[in-house]
C-alpha cells in the first residue's frame, strides 16, 4: 500500500524527534485513556498546538514515539485527500496482530 507523498513526510516529521520549546506549561491535564486518540478545540492562539507539542514531548518520555505521533492536517498540499482512504489498509486486509498463530 502506497501512502500519499505528504503523508508519508508529515508520518517521517512527526516521527523524528525535536527539541520542544520551553513554553510555560498550563494547568491543564487530559487523562490517559488507553486506546483514545486527544483532540484539543479552542479559539484560534490560545496554545492549543504548544500544549499538544508539550504533552507528546511528555508522553514520549514513558512511551515509544511511534505511539505518540502528533500530526497536523493543516497543509494545502493535501486538500481533498481522503484521509481515511490514504491511512487505512484496504477492505479486506487486516494488520498482522503479534503473537497470533499463523493459518
Amino acid at each position: 500500500m502506497s501512502l500519499h507523498p505528504v503523508l508519508l513526510e508529515k508520518l517521517n516529521e512527526a516521527l523524528t524527534p525535536t527539541g520542544t520549546p520551553s513554553f510555560t506549561r498550563r494547568d491543564a491535564r487530559l487523562p490517559a485513556i488507553p486506546g483514545k486518540a486527544h483532540a484539543v478545540i479552542g479559539m484560534r492562539r490560545a496554545g492549543k498546538t504548544t500544549y499538544l507539542h508539550q504533552l507528546a514531548a511528555e508522553r514520549r518520555e514513558t512511551q515509544p514515539a511511534e505511539r505518540v505521533v502528533y500530526l497536523s492536517l493543516d497543509d494545502d498540499r493535501i486538500a481533498g485527500i481522503d484521509v481515511a482512504a490514504a491511512l487505512l489498509p484496504p477492505r479486506g486486509v487486516l494488520p498482522a496482530v503479534p503473537g497470533a498463530a499463523a493459518a
